[in-house]
């Protein structure tokens, strides 16, 4: 078996550096959207990438090295684009939630390719790797400029948090979370001018509760 390129200890680092970098923002942002993942499986990608890697330091088993890579970046892409997806839609509730995603789909088709690629073609994978080719460039500054346009999305989506937490609190009883009087008359008033569009008739039902003073003053 031929001895290793110190090239190829630093393709192996390369792959496993890049992991690791899409293990740590999925965990980040599962923290983000309130949605902590078990460390179980992270665990699990890693000693994949890691025994592939080491296999794959053999020029012969360099398709191994790039088609699992390849694998677990893809599986850790689209479970990103479907916590993102839920959360944009769920809590931020953006009209364009499908926005949030497309680079991490653009970055999960880029990865499939490199692994089809490397399976179609095995003899490829140790001269693409080298070679100063125009598509070697054009994926790079294509990868590059798909995780500027992530990052962006990253930070819409921060505001749109910040901006929805800030609509809630200014229109929410911070003790007990019911609309304060504010959000009651701006509700009142959309329903006063619905009733005139429609002509169908409303009505405001206020309770007084007996005794509440106790309730109060205990808890």
């Amino acid at each position: 078996q031929p001895v290793p390129l110190p090239a190829e200890y630093l393709r192996a680092l390369g792959n496993v550096c890049g992991v690791v970098a899409m293990v740590v923002l999925h965990r980040g942002i599962r923290l983000f959207v309130g949605a902590p993942q078990s460390m179980g499986a992270y665990a699990l990608a890693l000693v994949i990438v890691l025994f592939a890697s080491w296999l794959g330091l053999a020029p012969a088993h360099a398709v191994l090295r790039v088609s699992v890579n390849s694998a677990v970046l893809v599986a850790i892409a689209v479970a990103i684009a479907i916590d993102l997806y839920r959360y944009g839609r769920d809590v931020v509730r953006r009209r364009h939630t499908w926005l949030l995603v497309m680079p991490l789909v653009a970055a999960a088709a880029g990865f499939s390719i490199a692994g089809v690629s490397a399976l179609r073609d095995p003899e490829s994978v140790a001269r693409e790797m080298v070679a100063d080719s125009a598509f070697n460039i054009a994926s790079a500054i294509g990868y590059m400029a798909i995780a500027l346009t992530f990052h962006a999305m990253l930070i819409g989506l921060v505001v749109g948090r910040i901006v929805t937490d800030l609509r809630y609190r200014s229109r929410h009883d911070g003790l007990t979370g019911l609309l304060n009087r504010r959000a009651m008359e701006e509700t009142l008033l959309a329903q006063m001018q619905r009733s005139r569009r429609t002509g169908e008739p409303f009505a405001v039902l206020m309770l007084d509760l007996d005794h509440f003073k106790t309730i109060n003053d205990r808890h």
